[in-house]
């Protein structure tokens, strides 16, 4: 679980999207920087099409109650940890209670917050699947 203290400036869940339900009328979608997204997920060990936060030029101040793994890829933006400033591009193991704050990006557009174990989707795949047929 996350408990978002501060939003970031567009901070959406992101996955890699629907395809193949064009001609049902939905958009492919997904991440705009889709290897960004599957790296952060392979660095925490997810699959690569579990959805992470995609994140806006600022970041958001996240709360982890229960302790996460989390990586930080695509656009480089200051990340603090318990106000430990952290390198990009890493895996960190967040303690209990322990909160994530992100800065403005420093180079790039959007970077990716994958969390081990991934964050739920309000709608799966299959679930879309299930609704459309």
């Amino acid at each position: 679980m996350m408990e978002i203290l501060r939003a970031g400036l567009l901070d959406l869940v992101m996955d890699l999207g629907r395809p193949g339900f064009r001609g049902q009328g939905v958009p492919e979608g997904g991440a705009a920087d889709a290897m960004a997204l599957v790296l952060a997920n392979r660095l925490v060990g997810n699959s690569d099409n579990a959805a992470a936060l995609e994140i806006l030029l600022r970041g958001p101040k996240i709360r982890f109650p229960a302790g996460a793994r989390i990586a930080l890829t695509g656009a480089v933006m200051p990340m603090q940890l318990d106000n430990k400033q952290l390198g990009p591009g890493r895996v960190v193991d967040v303690s209990p209670g322990g909160e994530v704050e992100l800065g403005v990006a420093e180079n790039g557009l959007r970077a990716y917050l994958a969390v081990g174990g991934g964050i739920e989707e309000l709608v799966t795949r299959d679930q879309l699947r299930d609704q459309l047929h």
